[in-house]
């Protein structure tokens, strides 16, 4: 298995190598939407609106532990990539242990919190009288499974790190497939209602800790997680934190993001917001498709930067090709069947009427995102922590700034276009930075292949 991951990781032709690690990233993270979809639709069978909007009441504290799981997912995952490159298979076991036990730590840290201030938490995040109690329930089964949600995800960019993206995609399934097997026989089953879907999210992603664990202690040559591999040293900490923080970061500014659209189209009328929300969701499906394409590579990138820098050239071009055409496909086939898409979900003539041209101008964004991920994957998986934070904060610092004056000057259509205008900037920025950087990495790269004068 070992000898199949490093094969793909330096020798497999890159075409061959970017499909063996972004495919299972891909399908991982279409599962995903399923699952979301799918704990909707049985907490809506209860048929009690106020138990719906508990749910998504608590989405932001869910949200809050999977940001923070970046940190050791991500940041740990992208550095550990780069020792193997090196073959400093010491440094992999120890940064491995380092983000297994640090991530349990946090976990637990932020369980503690969330349970400690759970009434301010519950103001804060909009809970009525009427959501309050189930709310309160959800949020609290959530927060005590904290650590297993955290170690599900940041154990996955873990396992994926070392070239192992089957291995990474098979503990994404079962977190999956449990959980929409489990959420019908906790809700209605065991009579649990809206806490058994928090029960089933906390156990499935339990379960997929299990595999993941079994995996490194019996399958991984490289990776561990015993407690005698782990250290806390500056360049562990450094390295993945270094990467990981701005990933935290992007992650909390684009939930601002979209509470500020929300409020903002509020002020048009709720259809409205049905409208933007919908352009949301729609706009997640190409978001997934790249992200994935792009994230998958991200080990290839990493340990090609410190192996083989002209082999992670070809990769970053190959996976650039493949990621505007996709986003330039998947926008004009959003753009062009606006009115269609916003048919499937509301049924009012007047609503669509009204709401396509703008659900239209939202869907331009897409066109940016090939761009927008290759390049802050890039910059992740070699290390390079101030592009990554730049590319981080750049969204958000564009967005709300978009949002605020379109709205003053151009109302409604203006609140429109602050998507397709901030993922626009966003991807100048982008190419600019990895220009900056490119000319850095060729240098390097001539250096490195100089002959050495005092041998000839």
């Amino acid at each position: 298995m070992e000898e199949a991951n490093m094969y793909y990781l330096e020798k497999a032709p890159v075409p061959k190598a970017v499909a063996n690690m972004a495919i299972p990233m891909i399908l991982g993270m279409f599962v995903g939407v399923i699952q979301n979809l799918t704990d909707t639709f049985f907490i809506g069978q209860l048929n009690d609106a106020n138990l719906v909007a508990a749910a998504m009441l608590a989405l932001p504290v869910f949200t809050i532990f999977m940001a923070v799981s970046n940190i050791f997912g991500i940041g740990c995952g992208t550095y550990i990539s780069r020792l193997l490159g090196e073959k400093d298979y010491e440094n992999v076991k120890s940064t491995s242990s380092f983000s297994f036990y640090t991530c349990l730590l946090t976990g637990i840290a932020l369980t503690i919190l969330c349970l400690i201030f759970m009434e301010p938490i519950l103001r804060f995040i909009g809970t009525s009288a009427e959501t309050l109690d189930a709310t309160r329930k959800f949020v609290t089964i959530i927060a005590g499974g904290g650590s297993l949600i955290m170690l599900s995800f940041s154990m996955g960019q873990i396992v994926r790190a070392e070239g192992a993206a089957k291995e990474s995609m098979v503990g994404m399934l079962i977190g999956t497939i449990s959980n929409i097997v489990l959420d019908p026989m906790m809700i209605f089953g065991l009579h649990l209602g809206v806490a058994g879907a928090a029960y089933a999210t906390v156990i499935s992603n339990g379960l997929a800790v299990t595999y993941y664990g079994w995996y490194l202690i019996k399958k991984s040559q490289w990776l561990s997680i015993s407690v005698k591999y782990f250290r806390c040293n500056l360049n562990i900490v450094k390295n993945s934190f270094s990467i990981g923080i701005p990933v935290l970061i992007n992650f909390l500014l684009l939930l601002a993001s979209s509470v500020a659209l929300n409020n903002y189209a509020a002020g048009y009328g709720d259809a409205l917001v049905a409208v933007f929300g919908i352009a949301i969701q729609m706009n997640m499906i190409p978001e997934f498709i790249i992200s994935g394409l792009c994230e998958g590579v991200q080990p290839l990138v990493g340990y090609n930067y410190t192996a083989d820098r002209n082999r992670m050239s070809e990769i970053i071009q190959f996976t650039g090709i493949i990621a505007v055409l996709l986003s330039v496909f998947i926008t004009l086939a959003l753009y062009s069947s606006s009115s269609f898409v916003l048919s499937m979900f509301i049924s009012n003539d007047e609503i669509i009427k009204i709401g396509t041209p703008l659900f239209r101008i939202s869907m331009i964004a897409p066109l940016f995102l090939g761009i927008i991920f290759l390049f802050t994957n890039v910059f992740q998986a070699t290390g390079k922590s101030i592009p990554a934070l730049v590319m981080s904060l750049s969204q958000g610092v564009i967005f709300l700034p978009a949002l605020v004056i379109g709205n003053a000057l151009y109302g409604l259509e203006g609140v429109a276009y602050a998507l397709p205008i901030s993922d626009f900037g966003t991807a100048v920025l982008a190419i600019i930075l990895y220009l900056i950087n490119r000319s850095d990495l060729q240098a390097r790269n001539l250096q490195a292949t100089q002959p050495d004068m005092n041998q000839m």
